[in-house]
Formats: C-alpha cells, structure tokens, sequence
C-alpha cells in the first residue's frame, strides 16, 4: 500500500470551513485509491509559499520516513504558473519522493488542471496530450509559437 502525504495550497483564506472540505476531498481521493495517508500539509498562499511547504514536508519525511508520494488533487496545488510549478515537481522528484493527483490518469484531467496535465505528461513520458483532452472551446486564436501544449515545449520541461 502506498503511503502519501497529502498536500494542498489555496490561493486565498476563505474560512476554515473551506480549508477542511478541501483537505477532506484530498484525504478521500487519496483513501479511494488504496493509499496510507500519514500526514498532510495544507498551505493558504502563492506557489512561493508551495515551494517552501514542499522543502518541509522532504526535510520532515527525510527524518522521519513517513511516505513515499506526494499526493494532491491536482497539479495547481503546486503552483499555477507551469515554470514554478516544473521547479515543484523537480524539487520533490530529485529529493526521492514522488508527485501525484487524484486523477491519476491523463485521460481523467480536466481543462481546468493544465499543471497536472504536465505532470502527467512528464511521469507517463508521454509527448504531447490526447486527442480528446477536455478543453473548454474558445475562439481566440492561438499562435502556434506561443501555445503552451506545443508538442516541443512540452519535451523541454
């Protein structure tokens, strides 16, 4: 059984009451999949705020050995912005753990978790996104060079 910390961010405070269903829908994700959760960290605040949570949570599980996984229920948890979100995610893999969210499967992702789609693209080593990704339709025309899915940006991540 896996064993994994749970970890969630939010951008703003919106009351504990929100805080705690968050966390509850991370824990039950997490429990449907199997998992052991053995600790869980709740940040309220920017991807710098991640960032420093995710150090604590390495150094912490470095003593403790508690858990082998990072588990979240998507990839915005680390950070909206896909460059600090890669740095996230490189951190916590070269440091031994690993990175995951609920979706688990790249075909489950929906359009409002681009970040996890990116992850899932880097653990699977996939190259580019399914056909039938679930973007919301939009008319605004997008440059090819500047499209954040372009199969080349997405290899150089």
């Amino acid at each position: 059984m896996k064993k994994v910390w749970l970890f969630s961010r939010v951008s703003t405070f919106t009351g504990n009451d929100e805080i705690k269903k968050v966390m509850d829908n991370c824990r039950n994700k997490a429990l449907e999949k199997g998992y052991t959760v053995v600790d869980e960290t709740m940040v309220v605040g920017s991807s710098d705020l991640a960032m420093a949570a995710v150090k604590d949570i390495i150094e912490r599980n470095n003593i403790e050995n508690k858990a082998e996984c990072i588990f979240s229920i998507n990839g915005n948890a680390l950070a909206t912005d896909l460059k600090k979100a890669q740095e996230i995610y490189e951190y916590i893999t070269e440091n031994g753990m690993s990175f995951e969210t609920s979706a688990g499967d790249i075909a489950l992702l929906d359009k409002h978790d681009p970040v996890g789609a990116v992850f899932n693209l880097l653990a699977t080593g996939q190259k580019q996104l399914p056909e039938d990704f679930p973007f919301e339709d939009s008319d605004e025309v997008v440059d090819e060079d500047e499209n954040p899915w372009n199969e080349q940006m997405v290899q150089t991540m």
